[in-house]
């Protein structure tokens, strides 16, 4: 139902599915995630932090907790947020790239330049890393070198995927 933009059955569905297995964090999250599309941040948070209560290790919940809660503009409860995320799941690209974007909003270019730069580590081809990597570059006291050291990682990166494409196309892999 969520997938097919029908987000009122989808709630009545986790809802549902809640009140049969009232202990499911993950019934919670989708519930979260659906209240979030619908714009009832409020109610979404809750379920995120139910969920949180239910398992206190779930990395997802903590990351979109602090998703809802960059867009209340309640940024340094996102940003402990997605620390804890990072902290319970060391590789998870997104919690990396949202703590990157929200350090980059409030103007911490040093760390928000490690963590997208850690999310690339982790995921080579998130295009939104180097969007945003980008973006912390431009605004980086250090622009010039920054730029420099941004298009060499692009440069190292297209390069990848060029010797990907052709290990596929041609079986010529010596990537």
């Amino acid at each position: 139902y969520k997938d097919a933009n029908f987000w009122k059955e989808a709630i009545n569905c986790y809802e549902t599915s809640l009140s049969l297995a009232p202990h499911n964090p993950e019934a919670l999250l989708n519930l979260g995630n659906t209240l979030k599309e619908c714009g009832e941040l409020g109610e979404a948070i809750k379920n995120y932090q139910r969920a949180i209560n239910m398992n206190p290790d779930y990395a997802n919940a903590y990351l979109n907790l602090g998703n809802a809660l960059k867009e209340q503009k309640v940024i340094n409860e996102a940003i402990a947020n997605y620390r804890k995320a990072i902290d319970l799941r060391p590789e998870f690209t997104d919690a990396y790239l949202n703590l990157g974007i929200v350090l980059n909003e409030i103007g911490d270019f040093d760390a928000a330049r490690s963590l997208l730069l850690e999310s690339l580590k982790l995921k080579p081809d998130s295009y939104l890393a180097f969007f945003y990597l980008f973006q912390n570059y431009t605004h980086s006291q250090f622009v010039e070198t920054g730029f420099k050291d941004y298009l060499s990682l692009l440069a190292r990166h297209i390069l990848k995927v060029l010797a990907l494409e052709k290990c596929i196309c041609f079986g010529d892999c010596h990537v």
